[in-house]
């Protein structure tokens, strides 16, 4: 090829391009018109897709709990805590009812089935990495690497428990933005308001009584050593929740507003009519064998003493299975006491041999044992105490039937007393008590108030918490459009390139 030839082809390539270039200009119509429909098409049928099976999102509510107790998985008042609690079934449901949610937004159990909840733990692996480095030492003794290990898990398991997250899924535009973040916002505040008002997480845990422990009708049909027994047994009820109160602290110097009475007082009060007032009332009539139904009463109690019997048998076979288990372990362990010794010596000359499994399990061995028998004896103090209390209340009762089969007084002297005690003094009696009730309940809700605080939240949240993630067009829909639409004008030009070539051609 000479010289002279060269411009030629550079000339015919600068035409064929700028021609090339041309046609395609000249093609603009033609190549928008089928991107337009394409267009139309996709989304077309995006729309329609998205109408009947629209995409889920997912609202999420970080929540931190703030009550002293969570990491060790107890509410204030000692009660258990779990996270689950926060979306326990009943309380969804009543959430939904509360938002005021139709079955066309989304039905019942479905909201129920929609809530999910997971510990926050965004330190988990920075301790986990602290902790490994820490068991790759040599030469750890067991009593480090045991006690590495427990604080591990101490330390894993407070932040479990210190912070969670609420999800909650929903169909696009089901429902609207506006109560969705109501939703989320009320599931801790509905559980907070549950556990403090319903279950009184914010009050000392003991056992609290109604004052219809002490109401006249409860014991207008009993004969009186009945309702007398029954008062006394109410007494010491509401005695030893007292007591229990007592223990807290700040219990001894906490006034009753409206009485001036403290927990000492009160103690005192309630102790003074089961040992003054009720006693009198007793004797009299166990002295008198004052009864208005004497064969039914006489009755009632032996039926007593029998059911208590077959509790005391109950409670004595136990003890002696429990002592007899003892005493054959005490013989098994005696007998393998020289083998644990060999044991003991052999772990003592490998400690530095690396092989800690063998060495914990049994230093396991050994606690278990101490446990195992501690436990036991445990038992059989507690059988063997509520053996003795059984004892006692079968003779007090029997002593009752025995005040009935006396020769009761049925002259003017039997009736007075009949009449000034038990319809004059019983119902003083009652009423004081259930005057001694209203002050327990205060002095216990001031206790409870001074010990967690007026104000104190179970939980709180940042402004904003409510987050939702998930979108009704993905990167792969985008994506995908990307590519009809180029492919699209590419294969409009290619084919109407193709055309031209064969009516040229012909």
């Amino acid at each position: 090829m000479n010289q002279a030839d060269q411009p030629d082809h550079r000339e015919r390539d600068r035409v064929n391009l700028h021609g090339f270039l041309s046609d395609v200009w000249a093609m603009r119509k033609m190549i928008l018109l089928a991107v337009l429909v394409v267009t139309v098409g996709y989304w077309g049928f995006f729309a329609s897709k998205l109408f009947f099976s629209p995409p889920t999102f997912t609202h999420r509510l970080t929540v931190e709990f703030t009550f002293e107790g969570t990491n060790k998985g107890l509410y204030p008042n000692k009660s258990p805590f779990s996270i689950s609690d926060l979306i326990a079934p009943k309380l969804l449901a009543e959430i939904y009812t509360l938002n005021g949610l139709t079955k066309k937004e989304m039905s019942r159990p479905k909201f129920m089935h929609s809530f999910r909840i997971v510990p926050h733990a965004p330190n988990y692996e920075l301790i986990k990495k602290k902790y490994d480095a820490l068991f790759e030492k040599q030469n750890l003794r067991i009593e480090e690497l045991r006690k590495l290990q427990n604080d591990m898990r101490d330390e894993l398991d407070q932040l479990k428990t210190r912070a969670a997250v609420v999800s909650f899924q929903s169909k696009w535009r089901a429902i609207s933005k506006e109560k969705i973040r109501n939703i989320m916002l009320s599931v801790p505040k509905h559980w907070a308001d549950k556990m403090i008002n319903e279950y009184g997480v914010l009050e000392l845990d003991i056992n609290l009584y109604s004052k219809v422990l002490f109401d006249e009708y409860e014991y207008k049909t009993l004969d009186y050593m009945v309702a007398i027994d029954k008062v006394e047994t109410n007494i010491l009820l509401v005695s030893y929740s007292i007591s229990e109160l007592l223990a807290f602290p700040n219990s001894k110097r906490v006034n009753d507003k409206k009485t001036g009475y403290n927990l000492l007082d009160l103690q005192k009060l309630v102790n003074d009519i089961r040992t003054y007032d009720l006693r009198r009332l007793s004797s009299f009539i166990q002295e008198l064998g004052i009864s208005t139904h004497k064969d039914a009463v006489k009755l009632y109690y032996n039926h007593q003493i029998n059911k208590l019997r077959r509790e005391k048998a109950y409670q004595s076979e136990q003890a002696e299975l429990i002592n007899q288990t003892l005493n054959d372990y005490i013989q098994r362990m005696g007998s393998e006491n020289k083998t644990s010794v060999v044991r003991e010596n052999t772990i003592d000359m490998v400690q530095a041999s690396g092989d800690f499994l063998d060495r914990i399990t049994e230093l396991v061995k050994q606690s278990e044992d101490l446990g195992y028998r501690q436990n036991l004896y445990d038992q059989l103090i507690k059988y063997k105490t509520e053996e003795a209390r059984i004892e006692y209340e079968i003779a007090q009762k029997q002593a009752l039937i025995e005040a009935l089969e006396k020769k009761s007084d049925e002259g003017v002297f039997g009736r007075y007393y009949e009449e000034r005690l038990m319809q004059e003094n019983f119902p003083i009696i009652l009423s004081k008590m259930r005057e001694y009730l209203d002050i327990f309940n205060r002095l216990h809700n001031v206790l409870s108030k001074e010990n967690f605080g007026y104000d104190t939240r179970l939980y709180k949240i940042n402004a904003g918490a409510v987050k939702t993630s998930g979108s009704i067009m993905s990167v792969w829909n985008k994506g995908i459009f990307g590519l009809l639409v180029f492919g699209t004008a590419l294969a409009t030009i290619a084919g109407k390139m193709i055309f031209l070539f064969f009516r040229k051609s012909d």
